[in-house]
C-alpha cells in the first residue's frame, strides 16, 4: 500500500476555525455584559417569498430573551432578513432599557456588519433599494447604545440563530 501523499493546504483559505479562537465568540464573551447573536434567511431567487430574521440575547451563559419574525414584503432578499435581524434585537435591548450595557452583536452577513460599522459605505445612488430603509433603521439606532460593537463571524460559528430560522 502506497503513503498517501499530503495535499499542499493554499495559503488564499482559512477554515473558520483557523480565522477564530473559539473562545473568542463563546458565549462568555470577555468584554461584555450581553452578547447577541443575529441572522436571517431568505430566497434570493424569488424576492416574493416571506423572509426571517432571528436574534438570541446571552447574559452570564444564559440565554434572557430569544425571537423569530417573519417579513412578507413584496421584495425580500437575505440581505433584508440579516439587516432585520440586527434591527428586532437594538429594539429590544432600547425597549428594555439595555442601552447602558456593554454589547456585542454577532452576525454571519459580513457585508451587513461592514455597512452598520461604516467600513463600507452605501454606494447605490437607488435609495429606494429594498433593504435601505432597514439599514437606515439599524444606523438610527446604533447612537442610543453606550457601548456596542459589531462583529462578524462565519456561519458555522452562527448556531443558535440560524438554528430558530431552521425549525
Amino acid at each position: 500500500m502506497k503513503p498517501k501523499k499530503k495535499q499542499k493546504k493554499s495559503n488564499f483559505y482559512k477554515s473558520p476555525t483557523q480565522l477564530f479562537d473559539k473562545s473568542v465568540i463563546d458565549f462568555k464573551h470577555k468584554n461584555s455584559n450581553l452578547v447577541c447573536y443575529t441572522d436571517g434567511s431568505g430566497d434570493n431567487m424569488d424576492k416574493s417569498l416571506p423572509i426571517e430574521f432571528s436574534f438570541v440575547i446571552y447574559e452570564n451563559n444564559s440565554v434572557i430573551h430569544k425571537n423569530k419574525n417573519i417579513c412578507k414584503d413584496k421584495e425580500n432578499t437575505t440581505v433584508k432578513a440579516e439587516i432585520l435581524g440586527i434591527n428586532m434585537c437594538l429594539a429590544f435591548l432600547i425597549a428594555e432599557n439595555l442601552k447602558n450595557e456593554k454589547i456585542t452583536i454577532f452576525s454571519d452577513a459580513k457585508w451587513v456588519v461592514d455597512w452598520v460599522c461604516n467600513k463600507l459605505t452605501w454606494e447605490s445612488k437607488n435609495t429606494e433599494a429594498h433593504y435601505y430603509k432597514a439599514y437606515l433603521d439599524v444606523r438610527r439606532l446604533i447612537p442610543q447604545f453606550r457601548d456596542i460593537e459589531f462583529i462578524w463571524i462565519p456561519r458555522d460559528y452562527n448556531t443558535v440563530a440560524d438554528g430558530m430560522l431552521r425549525y
